[in-house]
């Protein structure tokens, strides 16, 4: 029997397993939604953002002209760990057109999404995914650089977005 609309019964399930399918179905969404925006990451505060815990120091936000030619017609790469300790990775493909496409496995499953990207005249990348990840809305970040390192800082986080950090590959390592 799946406990949906018992969230305390699920989370005591702490069996993966012994969940029916469309029980495990149901958490590898949930989970998906908790853990990715755009990557899955572990959450910062603002006072990590003042001690550069998230961000090296020194590091200025990008201009949106530096954004878009970073991250048009090339891949995202981020591996990442959540406070549990489980792993979460993504690579998301930035196509000139505007579509982002992006592949995410980890410890809850795999996950594929579609949606547009785009970078406001303030330099902030947002992202709005069509797929699985819709309900998330629009979520944007402040981008950092330190060679091919990119660290995302929320900036409309409304909760939903986390502190992401990733690397920067060029072209389409998606599909390859």
């Amino acid at each position: 029997m799946c406990y949906v609309n018992n969230t305390r019964k699920v989370r005591q399930n702490t069996r993966f397993q012994a969940l029916p399918m469309d029980c495990r179905q149901l958490r590898m969404i949930g989970l998906s939604i908790v853990c990715l925006g755009l990557l899955v990451a572990c959450s910062s505060s603002d006072d990590d953002l003042a001690n550069g815990h998230a961000v090296p120091n020194g590091l200025e936000p990008l201009t949106a002209q530096q954004i878009k030619t970073a991250f048009t017609g090339n891949s995202l790469y981020s591996e990442n760990m959540n406070e549990a300790g489980q792993n979460a990775n993504a690579i998301l493909y930035h196509e000139t057109s505007g579509k982002i496409r992006m592949r995410a496995w980890g410890h809850w499953g795999k996950l594929t999404d579609k949606g547009v990207w785009d970078v406001s005249d303030e330099g902030d990348y947002c992202a709005q995914w069509s797929g699985m990840l819709a309900t998330r809305g629009k979520i944007c970040f402040k981008i950092y650089k330190n060679d091919d390192q990119v660290f995302l800082i929320p900036s409309n986080d409304k909760g939903k977005a986390k502190r992401r950090t990733g690397t920067l590959l060029p072209g389409n390592y998606l599909d390859s």
